[in-house]
């Protein structure tokens, strides 16, 4: 058992009506959904800091990776919400948009894939107009506005099936298979203590291994 003052609550959240916590414990994150608990020790580093930092995904990566990174929007839809996002919080008929993109290094890498639902008529009218046309990522928007945000991650886990993202291009889907074991992080964004954006991020481990390979490989040759 473990004693009480190794255990540290990271986060709080309500899930399906009854209150779920996540912890770190020993390196463990446990996941709302799985068991055992998701192990963040078996990750490399980097990807490890990206599943539970509450900063924009795209500038870490560029930092780390030194390789300039684009957010390609995959699809979007602006539509009448029929029911409730439990862990958004819209209403019933309120007017959202759902996006999906894929963030890629210069060289095509997939860094990561991203789904997002925004309660656009709590963004400001600007933000909410370039969003709507395409004209910027979420990141960026949120980072410009000025506004004061809080981001609340709700779940870490890892996924062996399911699909990764949609392809533009082509018309087809990527898959988790195609990309070998993938990880994803939830979380929502709230302006002035009301959540207006809810992201589900997909990362896929080998790329990461390759990274902190690389990373390695560079350090040593500094030496």
């Amino acid at each position: 058992m473990k004693k009480q003052n190794e255990i540290n609550c990271l986060d709080s959240v309500k899930f399906d009506g009854s209150e779920k916590q996540l912890y770190f414990v020993n390196a463990d994150l446990a996941s709302i959904n799985q068991t055992p608990k998701f192990n963040l020790a078996v990750l490399p580093p980097f990807l490890r800091l990206l599943m539970v930092t509450d900063g924009t995904v795209t500038k870490s990566l560029e930092a780390y990776s030194w390789d300039p990174v684009t957010v390609d929007l995959q699809s979007q839809e602006y539509f009448k919400s029929k029911k409730t996002i439990k862990l958004l919080g819209n209403v019933s008929k309120e007017h959202l948009l759902v996006r999906e993109v894929l963030i890629r290094g210069s060289n095509g890498t997939i860094y990561a894939s991203a789904k997002s639902y925004l309660r656009l008529e709590l963004l400001p009218k600007k933000i909410s107009k370039q969003l709507r046309k395409g004209r910027t990522n979420i990141g960026e928007a949120v980072r410009k506005s000025g506004l004061e945000t809080y981001r609340e991650l709700i779940d870490v886990g890892y996924e062996d099936g399911g699909i990764f993202s949609s392809n533009q291009e082509d018309g087809s889907k990527i898959t988790n298979s195609e990309l070998g074991q993938v990880v994803y992080r939830i979380y929502r964004i709230k302006f002035s203590y009301t959540s207006a954006i809810l992201i589900t991020e997909r990362f896929p481990v080998n790329t990461y291994k390759e990274l902190a390979r690389r990373a390695g490989s560079s350090l040593e040759g500094s030496l």
